[in-house]
């Protein structure tokens, strides 16, 4: 396998192995450890928002709002800077870390 230099941190993954919690739903984790509510919608009306384009803002707003909770879990959890650490050790690549 090449490495094109990036690396790619699965947060579902990597709080299932840091934190323990009944259940690993971006919600759940948002409220337990963000202390932050998220929003959810009903997936089997997904093409509802594709009707106008004020809808199709609001999925984007959603999937954005999505992004930003995922990465600031990956910042508490400290995902980064502990995988980096198992890598130096165990002396392998960070991307096998992750």
């Amino acid at each position: 396998m090449v490495s094109c230099g990036r690396l790619l941190v699965d947060t579902f993954v990597s709080a299932k192995e840091l934190v323990r919690e009944t259940n690993y739903d971006l919600t759940y984790l948002a409220q337990k450890q963000l202390k932050t509510t998220r929003k959810e919608f009903d997936d089997e009306k997904l093409s509802d928002f594709y009707l106008t384009s004020d809808r199709m803002l609001m999925l984007v707003g959603h999937t954005e709002m999505d992004t930003f909770l995922t990465f600031k879990l990956m910042l508490h959890l400290n995902i980064l800077p502990l995988t980096k650490q198992l890598t130096n050790i165990a002396g392998n690549l960070w991307f096998r870390s992750l």
